[in-house]
């Protein structure tokens, strides 16, 4: 029996901000510029609830085995759009 039945689960903002930055840092590598404006457009996507959309905006690397440390960030938030509902927690 659960306890707190009612309960509305939501994900760790500044986790899932975490993961969008180090996902942006092994997109773009040292360029400043373009990991804070990628970051923050997809941030600020999930952030108004546009949750379905966001995997969608993640480039494509080709790549089989990400570093450690990033999450495979396209399932990471497909895995938890349900869980970022961030406009209606406040």
């Amino acid at each position: 029996m659960a306890r707190f039945p009612d309960a509305v689960q939501i994900l760790d903002c500044y986790h899932m901000c975490e993961n969008v930055y180090n996902y942006a840092k092994y997109l773009y590598l040292s360029d400043q510029q373009k990991i804070k404006v990628w970051a923050e457009s997809l941030i600020k996507h999930i952030e108004e609830g546009e949750t379905d959309k966001a995997p969608n905006l993640i480039p494509v690397t080709g790549e089989s085995k990400l570093p450690i440390g990033v999450v495979n960030l396209p399932v990471y938030l497909a895995n938890n759009r349900y869980r970022m509902n961030y406009k209606d927690a406040n």
